[in-house]
């Protein structure tokens, strides 16, 4: 009996201590909890972004290009190629959101322009493959398992006259560890030193092109709540990154619109943050049906995102615990789950005022980011200040929302190279 009352005592203290720290802050805010800078050593400040390795892997041709482009673009109108594209792999330091280093590797796109000529960077996040190395995003292989086809995505902006970086999230190509999901400062920090290894990259191997003083960073679905975690996170993280807007693809910027509205991703999500968080902050058994709980981590960590569906279905009640249910779909989540409730808030991303631009692009059939979560969040980013360009595209599915933007996408950027200001939606959505 004393054994028990001991153990429960302590059980009841870790969960007090838990609490503190992830309620200490303005219970409010829905903002990522950004690691404070001056607490990061001096040398690891100064490794952000460097070079760890980079090789060449291979030249895609105008006429691959095209053929890549055909399939890709199948339901909308075909880019043609102006430039063969070279593509490097690239591995550089980042850090975790505590400060502690991380290498990661990354994919580059160069248009083979000619000599002298300068080409803005595009930096791209790709939505959910998955959180095992085998759905590492670089291991993608469209003729096997389709996640995106993010090689023919990035192939058509390169084609264009952009250097694109394509980087694996934090996590992947890692045996130790795994891609923790939906976490904004680790997306965010991923993207941003991505960048700046770009700009390394070209300092060390001598081109024709080199990148112009314009970065982009743009995000399919997760990858949408990636890009806008660097609008949250630049100010602070990297100010001298010449950044010129963001772009979201079928965004998804706010976690609990994502779990209510995909409860098919949520095991990912549970699973990656009680590896993150710890599991007395984060407990996948009060979250999900007893039936999943056995096999969770084995699930989560081989299955990627081609085949998640087969293994958790659509059906939210076939997910959740009861309790979960209830208070997720019942809005009471601040009271009955009010830790998770706090970590799924600071893991929004694109909240926050700035003068970066913004680009979202949006299919009004999108069952994976409805319409209804996407103008809730403009609503937000509108009422913050921010300057925001909304496309809506008449029944277009999730799936096809990359593509039928791409010429709208390429317009956008480069009216802001060209120094023009984006018009502002936000009077559309914000009286």
């Amino acid at each position: 009996m004393k054994k028990v009352f001991i153990s429960v005592i302590l059980t009841a203290v870790v969960a007090v201590v838990a609490s503190f720290f992830l309620l200490r802050e303005d219970s409010n805010s829905s903002s990522p909890q950004h690691t404070n800078e001056e607490a990061i050593s001096p040398d690891v400040k100064d490794k952000r972004g460097s070079l760890v390795k980079f090789e060449y892997l291979e030249t895609f041709t105008k006429n691959q290009i095209n053929r890549s482009n055909a399939n890709f673009y199948s339901r909308a109108t075909v880019p043609q190629t102006q430039y063969s594209v070279d593509r490097y792999s690239m591995s550089f330091n980042s850090t975790e959101d505590d400060g502690e280093p991380l290498i990661i590797k990354s994919q580059l796109f160069v248009p083979k322009m000619q000599e002298g000529a300068e080409a803005p960077l595009y930096v791209f996040g790709q939505g959910t493959t998955g959180l095992g190395d085998r759905c590492a995003p670089s291991r993608e292989f469209p003729e096997v398992s389709n996640w995106g086809n993010y090689r023919a995505h990035m192939l058509s902006y390169a084609s264009k006259g952009y250097i694109v970086v394509f980087p694996d999230y934090e996590g992947f190509n890692d045996k130790t560890r795994l891609h923790h999901y939906f976490n904004a400062e680790l997306e965010g920090k991923v993207l941003l030193d991505s960048a700046r290894a770009a700009f390394n990259f070209f300092k060390e191997e001598s081109l024709p092109v080199n990148p112009e003083e314009a970065v982009f960073f743009a995000g399919y679905s997760q990858g949408g709540h990636a890009a806008f975690a660097v609008k949250d996170l630049a100010p602070q993280y990297a100010p001298e990154l010449p950044i010129k807007g963001v772009i979201g693809y079928g965004a998804t910027t706010n976690v609990v619109a994502m779990i209510k509205e995909n409860p098919t991703f949520a095991p990912y999500l549970f699973y990656s943050y009680s590896d993150h968080y710890g599991e007395e902050v984060i407990d996948p058994s009060e979250l999900l049906l007893p039936k999943l709980l056995p096999t969770l981590r084995m699930d989560t960590i081989t299955i990627c995102v081609g085949d998640i569906y087969k293994r958790y279905g659509y059906n939210a009640k076939q997910i959740y615990s009861q309790s979960f249910y209830n208070a997720l779909y019942n809005d009471k989540l601040d009271d009955e789950f009010p830790i998770l409730k706090k970590v799924l808030d600071q893991n929004n991303s694109g909240y926050l005022s700035s003068s970066i631009p913004s680009l979202i692009l949006q299919g009004s059939t999108d069952p994976i980011v409805t319409l209804k979560s996407q103008k809730e969040f403009i609503n937000q980013m509108c009422s913050a200040g921010n300057n925001l360009t909304y496309l809506e595209y008449p029944g277009v599915h999730h799936y096809q929302t990359r593509q039928v933007s791409f010429q709208d996408t390429l317009d956008w950027m480069q009216d802001i190279v060209n120094g023009q200001t984006p018009k502002s939606d936000c009077n559309k959505f914000v009286s």
